[in-house]
């Protein structure tokens, strides 16, 4: 949980940076040569190690509310503790950065860029290896980033190991229900200097599998699936005409604890309308509790089930689990 500290550290002293004093130091090879301080974390390319992350570094209790033990505690649970490279002096970088070469012939550097679509974000870091042939660029790829949302209290992480030829990321996010993973993906430099994608594995979609003993959060580990934006029209009552009509519930989940639901309707008494919902876990089902305008009091719940998302609400006709459509 350490960057989302960093993130409250931001309100009063502007800086909360960890200090590396090593030297640059150089891995040669015939074939490969990658200066080791800057390669990142070799953990990044470990698949049991990643699929360990959503079941030890989830928050069992308020983030706000833990003591200092507490927290110790939880940061330790949390496999990302292991992780040795100090990423955040990447948020320094200046200028261009020459970190290694392949074959003699591939010149790499990493150098600091200006991420695409910033979302809003108060504070951001992004960091592009590019890969040089004859001074001429072949290719490129983002490897780091830290964007963060002070008034959401998230921060999106995207980590890099650099292993010869091959590249590693990882892309992370942290609030204040815990980190989960968003992403994995494997790539390799060809010869002509161009980056191939080798494997690309999405929460969304991929399982990675995972140890008995790795299991003892399954269940929340289940509900991280729910995370994201969702929507879905069901026919209901209209307090209008009293007649049947179609409602639409488009769903923002920020996190296991907080979510926010924006009602389409076609009259104003049907309640077209937006509110923040508080999230309780209910033996795997997410209770929203909270309020889309003055008037609206109905509670709704959210399941996430063999590979899909559901919703019930008082409001639609029909009272059984409906699947939600993710945008």
């Amino acid at each position: 949980m350490k960057y989302l500290v960093i993130l409250m550290c931001f309100f009063t002293t502007f800086s909360c940076k960890k200090i590396t004093n090593k030297s640059d130091k150089i891995n040669n090879s015939n074939q490969a040569s990658i200066n080791n301080q800057w390669n990142g974390d070799k953990l990044i390319s470990d698949l049991d190690f990643v699929s360990q992350i959503n079941t030890s570094c989830l928050l069992t209790s308020s983030y706000f509310n833990r003591s200092e033990e507490k927290v110790k505690q939880d940061d330790l649970k949390c496999v990302l503790s292991k992780i040795n490279f100090d990423y955040s002096k990447l948020d320094s970088l200046k200028g261009k950065r020459i970190i290694g070469n392949l074959n003699n012939a591939l010149e790499l550097y990493i150098e600091k860029t200006t991420p695409r679509n910033l979302e809003n974000a108060d504070i951001y870091n992004q960091v592009t290896l590019f890969i040089k042939k004859d001074k001429i660029i072949m290719d490129s790829i983002v490897i780091y980033e830290s964007i963060n949302y002070i008034e959401a209290l998230t921060v999106k992480q995207l980590y890099y190991y650099i292993d010869n030829n091959k590249i590693f990321l990882l892309n992370l996010s942290e609030d204040e229900s815990g980190s989960i993973v968003k992403g994995w993906s494997e790539y390799y430099i060809n010869e002509s200097g161009k980056i191939k994608l080798v494997k690309n594995k999405k929460t969304d979609n991929t399982k990675i599998e995972k140890k008995p003993s790795q299991i003892e959060n399954a269940e929340t580990t289940k509900n991280t699936n729910l995370i994201g934006s969702f929507k879905i029209y069901a026919d209901a009552i209209s307090n209008n005409t009293k007649e049947k009509v179609s409602l639409g519930y488009f769903i923002t989940i920020k996190s296991l604890t907080k979510a926010v639901l924006s009602i389409d309707a076609k009259y104003s008494e049907d309640y077209g309308c937006e509110g923040e919902y508080r999230l309780i876990d209910e033996k795997s089902i997410l209770h929203a509790k909270g309020k889309c305008d003055q008037d609206d009091v109905d509670d709704f719940y959210l399941k996430y089930d063999n590979g899909k998302c559901f919703i019930r609400s008082k409001r639609f006709i029909n009272q059984d689990w409906l699947e939600l459509i993710r945008e």
